[in-house]
């Protein structure tokens, strides 16, 4: 159900965050600092970017901010952008009315009930206090 993909497109999208308000960021830095291959984030930023999560500025001041304020995107809208909106709703065809079925079906309504109630904004406080308790800068 969650993928490297998923971990590695809610790190770029944190650390683009956690400049919410500033320059944009290029794609290489966050590379570097998150550890994803460029070629690989470079593909995961053009669905984000397709998707309303991020924008792209061209030009020597150019880079990567996120598209609208951190209180407003969610890490559902980061797995829909990966994924599309299905990703986490159909995980056994509607005509399976087993109790296994029933079961998988609560358990994904409440994985995107949750990934839904998690905002960027939500996460970069999580990693500021993680920070002033600990000064561990990974994300």
């Amino acid at each position: 159900m969650f993928t490297h993909k998923m971990a590695y497109a809610t790190r770029a999208v944190l650390d683009i965050g956690l400049h919410w308000g500033e320059r944009p960021v290029l794609l290489r830095d966050i590379a570097q600092r998150q550890a994803i291959p460029l070629p690989y984030l470079e593909r995961l930023a053009s669905r984000l970017r397709a998707a309303g999560v991020l924008r792209s500025t061209r030009g020597p001041h150019g880079g990567y901010q996120l598209a609208r304020d951190p209180r407003r995107i969610t890490l559902l809208d980061i797995v829909e952008a990966l994924d599309g909106p299905q990703t986490l709703r159909d995980i056994v065809p509607r005509r399976d009315q087993s109790v296994t079925a029933a079961l998988w079906r609560d358990v994904g309504a409440r994985v995107r009930t949750h990934l839904q109630s998690v905002t960027v904004a939500d996460l970069r406080e999580r990693h500021r206090a993680r920070l002033a308790h600990a000064g561990d800068y990974a994300i």
